[in-house]
């Protein structure tokens, strides 16, 4: 499968119309839809559009989910869906736009539908779509490549069949760093350094501060500042009067210190790398399908 494909996200969470979660009952139907009925039963997307215009003109949130999902979906897009306990599925578009009217579609408040073979995932999933079900949007177009080529190798994988194409030649040469979000970045840095007894206080992300966050030391309380930076240099020495101490982290790589610096550490890209394999298991979700494949790979070419 070559074809140009699309990534898509579509928060069904908001369409609750009963107690059942619609994210399940898509899963379960093998569909992926959205809300906004309309009187009887139109046979194209362009009689609901016009219906629909009627009815929701001023809406917004119809517009913004509407447009794509009738008009720029299409056959063989990926798509993520969200349910109420925090699991994700992973699913492939089937078919085109259909207008179900049946009372369980009406009831959950899910009658624009369109047919995918959706698979669960689990609890986590690549980090611009984790942050993407923050956004408040319905139907979100994902144009973050790493989320494209994860959600292709996931997709095969948890369909049994390769069925998109990967760029196997850039997944080869590929610095895992620079296909993780900022987000999955910091949490790789801070399970790495709570090893070594630092506890994460969750306050202090996101601040405006010259640092990503902040550290507490189990035993001595010793605090302990965050500085991360995907893709620059990190000067250590800007650091010099700090009266904390400071971990820093760039796969990119550090300027030399000018003189000692006790409480300024640089951490090392190679032992971050070898933290991936020694603990693929608390990893994020990115890192572990990059492992996975390299795996796949390494097995499959030694096996020829």
């Amino acid at each position: 499968m070559n074809k140009e494909i699309n990534l898509w996200q579509v928060d069904v969470r908001p369409f609750l119309a009963t107690e059942r979660d619609p994210a399940k009952f898509c899963f379960e139907k093998g569909i992926v839809a959205i809300g906004w009925g309309v009187p009887g039963k139109p046979l194209s997307k362009e009689e609901y559009w016009e219906m629909g215009k009627g009815i929701y003109a001023k809406d917004t949130h119809w517009v913004r989910a509407s447009t794509p999902f009738l008009f720029q979906m299409k056959e063989n897009d990926l798509v993520w869906l969200k349910d109420f306990e925090g699991f994700y599925y992973l699913g492939r578009i089937e078919g085109e736009w259909q207008y179900r009217d049946e009372p369980e579609f009406l009831q959950v408040g899910l009658p624009n539908a369109r047919k995918c073979k959706l698979f669960k995932v689990g609890s986590d999933a690549p980090g611009s779509i984790e942050h993407g079900f923050r956004t408040g949007s319905i139907v979100q177009k994902i144009n973050d490549f790493p989320a494209h080529l994860f959600s292709r190798i996931s997709y095969n994988r948890l369909s049994g069949e390769e069925f998109y194409a990967v760029e196997e030649d850039f997944m080869e040469k590929a610095d895992v760093f620079g296909l993780l979000t900022n987000s999955e970045l910091e949490d790789v840095v801070a399970l790495f350094l709570q090893r070594d007894g630092y506890y994460v206080i969750p306050s202090t992300f996101n601040t405006e501060e010259n640092y990503n966050f902040q550290m507490v030391h189990q035993s001595t309380g010793e605090r302990a500042f965050v500085r991360i930076s995907p893709n620059s240099v990190l000067d250590p020495n800007m650091f010099s009067r700090f009266p904390h101490k400071v971990f820093l982290f760039s796969p990119v790589g550090y300027r030399s210190f000018e003189v000692p610096l006790s409480h300024v550490v640089a951490l090392k890209k190679e032992d971050m790398e070898n933290f991936f394999k020694t603990h693929e298991n608390l990893m994020p979700y990115s890192i572990r399908i990059f492992l996975d494949w390299k795996k796949t790979k390494t097995t499959a070419g030694s096996s020829m």
